[in-house]
């Protein structure tokens, strides 16, 4: 069984301008999966620098002014998906309070959650979720997903919505 790769890594090697060699899949370090890690979620994590010392990364990365996880909203549109969507259609609550946290990591991946909790005071049916980013001041969806059945909430509920994201080589 192929394994599963979340980037495609090519090495093309050309002399004089004619390819003399191309490899694909080379195994990707741990301190890429980290470093993408950082780039998504903000978490502080070590690197390994070339001496093989550790650099922690900062507690935040405004140093970017970019973020991926950072906010999640909900809405009440059930229109599927587009890869062209840029918001929700029919937006109800959102969170600004989005926790990051490593759930497992291991020599080949990391497993990183972004919650997002809703109180609800009322009864409603919830169609649509969003993860959104920020870059240089601005939200920005990231990935918008549609529930087609709902999921129905009453007054008094909390309503916990979770986005995984697996960084490296998955079994």
């Amino acid at each position: 069984m192929d394994e599963e790769k979340p980037v495609k890594v090519k090495l093309l090697l050309s002399v004089d301008g004619k390819k003399v060699f191309e490899k694909e899949d080379d195994l990707l370090t741990r301190n890429f999966n980290r470093f993408i890690t950082l780039f998504l979620s903000g978490i502080k994590l070590a690197l390994k620098r070339k001496d093989g010392t550790d650099v922690v990364t900062p507690d935040t990365i405004y140093w970017t002014e970019f973020r991926v996880m950072r906010k999640i909203a909900i809405g009440l549109d059930s229109t599927p998906p587009s890869g062209l969507d840029y918001k929700l259609n029919e937006p109800y609550m959102e969170t600004d309070l989005v926790a990051v946290r490593v759930v497992e990591e291991t020599p080949n991946y990391i497993i990183i959650d972004a919650s997002g909790n809703f109180s609800f005071t009322e009864d409603k049916t919830i169609y649509e979720f969003g993860l959104f980013g920020r870059y240089t001041g601005h939200d920005v969806l990231m990935a918008r997903d549609v529930v087609p059945d709902g999921i129905p909430v009453t007054g008094g509920q909390v309503l916990t919505i979770t986005y995984r994201f697996i960084v490296g080589t998955y079994p």
